[in-house]
């Protein structure tokens, strides 16, 4: 019975059904590599898998709200991989006390396979893990056709119902938790 991960050895015979011709053959050494198939469950969050348009597989995490540390998110995570947070940039996150930002990722993987999650705080549609009038405005002058460079986990963190599109009623409660009269 394989009982741990990594590699195994057992010992093993092999008897031939012609034993006229072939010989039985006891005591063989058999080294197997048992790996963990990776599990990850996460409730408090909504994730989201989209295609890029390179057909590549994105999964958002998203419903994180702006006051939220990385250690908040690891502890929602239940897996059996090893989680691993990192900078838009890329650089790995030591310090889990700091605040989650729209873009960061969050890599779990165990020996035999890995998956990446982008992080989306609602509202952060900068990257700076905040939601504030400056968020607000980028969607208003995006929706007007003035700017148009919110893209992916950026505009994502702009679909604060989580209904697929992103219009006016998105901006309208961004600002009415803005100015204190709802929460997201």
């Amino acid at each position: 019975m394989l009982e741990k991960y990594g590699y195994n050895t057992f010992k093993c015979s092999y008897i031939p059904e012609d034993t006229s011709n072939y010989n039985t053959v006891t005591g063989l050494e058999v080294t197997i590599k048992v790996t963990d198939k990776l599990v990850v469950n996460i409730e408090k969050y909504v994730t989201k898998l989209v295609q890029n348009e390179e057909k590549e597989e994105i999964i958002y995490i998203n419903g994180i709200m702006s006051n939220e540390q990385i250690a908040d998110i690891k502890n929602a995570i239940e897996t059996n991989g090893e989680i691993t947070f990192y900078e838009k940039d890329g650089a790995e996150i030591q310090n889990h006390n700091s605040s989650v930002k729209t873009g960061m990722r969050a890599k779990i993987k165990t020996e035999a396979e890995s998956i990446e999650y982008i992080l989306v705080v609602t509202g952060d549609n900068n990257g700076d893990g905040k939601f504030n009038a400056i968020d607000l405005l980028k969607l208003a002058r995006y929706l007007a056709d003035i700017d148009k460079d919110l893209e992916n986990e950026f505009l994502y963190a702009c679909n604060v119902y989580k209904d697929e599109e992103i219009n006016q009623s998105d901006l309208l409660k961004m600002a009415r938790v803005l100015s204190g009269l709802e929460n997201f």
